[in-house]
């Protein structure tokens, strides 16, 4: 690589030098030949390279290694690189500026220059205090239901330990948020809680509820919180995004298998795969 940057450097170098001059040809012939030599190294192979990493970013809850492992043991000549775990938008932006190849997001992000591939849904859970009346009325009866759920309607009167945006559903028929109650939730007593952590120990004080993706509560289990699925959302989105042009041989290699190995892992038992 050394090798071919100094050779690109050199060309560069020479176009400038004649770029007004009759001699300005020989720049072009010399950029037209670097060309063609590195399209015929990517056809034929370069046995005095190594093969271009594969860079996968995820968003939190997303079982990004094994899915690398998996797909790094079936492909011996794709090196696979992981970008820290992060947002979803962050990932996304990853992808879009270069520094990651493939993204396993959560829907919505920015479309902009991305592909957007769906792979599967998933339920929605609500994090309650075990102290929570919704969790007494679930606990097993003599015909007990099979997966206890809640509606959005029996969470309306809750606190939401964060942003409403994030549950829009949620945030229309939240009573905090309707008529004089604005503005007097204990958001403000309890300050911005940043992470996913301190919103728990906050659910397992009784001082509010989470919603999040059902494979994100698997993750994040916790004494003293209960994770119930909410019945009438709208089940959230899992995609795989790369860069808007056709993707290497590698990435669509990747999609597919990733798809394949989310829609039967654990964390996503009650998702559903969408066609791609």
């Amino acid at each position: 690589m050394d090798a071919d940057r100094e050779q690109l450097e050199g060309v560069i170098a020479l176009a400038r030098r004649h770029a007004d001059l009759p001699s300005s040809a020989d720049a072009v012939d010399a950029v037209r030949a670097f060309a063609d030599q590195l399209s015929a190294r990517a056809d034929n192979g370069d046995s005095d390279q190594p093969p271009a990493a594969l860079v996968v970013a995820a968003a939190p809850g997303i079982p990004l290694d094994d899915l690398t492992a998996e797909f790094a043991a079936g492909h011996a000549d794709a090196l696979v690189a992981l970008k820290p775990k992060s947002s979803s938008s962050i990932a996304a932006r990853a992808v879009r500026c270069g520094a990651a190849s493939i993204a396993i997001v959560r829907l919505p992000v920015l479309r902009r220059g991305l592909t957007i591939i769906p792979v599967l849904d998933e339920p929605w859970v609500v994090a309650l205090p075990e102290t929570d009346p919704l969790v007494a009325a679930l606990q097993p009866t003599p015909t007990p239901t099979p997966t206890p759920t809640v509606t959005l309607a029996q969470l309306a009167g809750h606190h939401l330990l964060h942003s409403p945006d994030e549950v829009p559903e949620w945030r229309d028929i939240a009573a905090e948020l309707r008529g004089v109650t604005v503005g007097q939730t204990q958001s403000f007593a309890l300050g911005q809680l940043d992470t996913l952590d301190e919103q728990l120990a906050h659910v397992a004080a009784g001082n509010g509820i989470v919603i999040v993706p059902r494979s994100i509560g698997l993750g994040n289990a916790r004494v003293g919180v209960v994770f119930v699925t909410v019945d009438d959302m709208t089940r959230h989105h899992l995609a795989v995004v790369h860069a808007f042009q056709a993707p290497h041989p590698a990435v669509a290699a990747f999609v597919e298998q990733a798809a394949q190995a989310l829609a039967v892992h654990p964390a996503f038992a009650d998702s559903t795969r969408e066609t791609l």
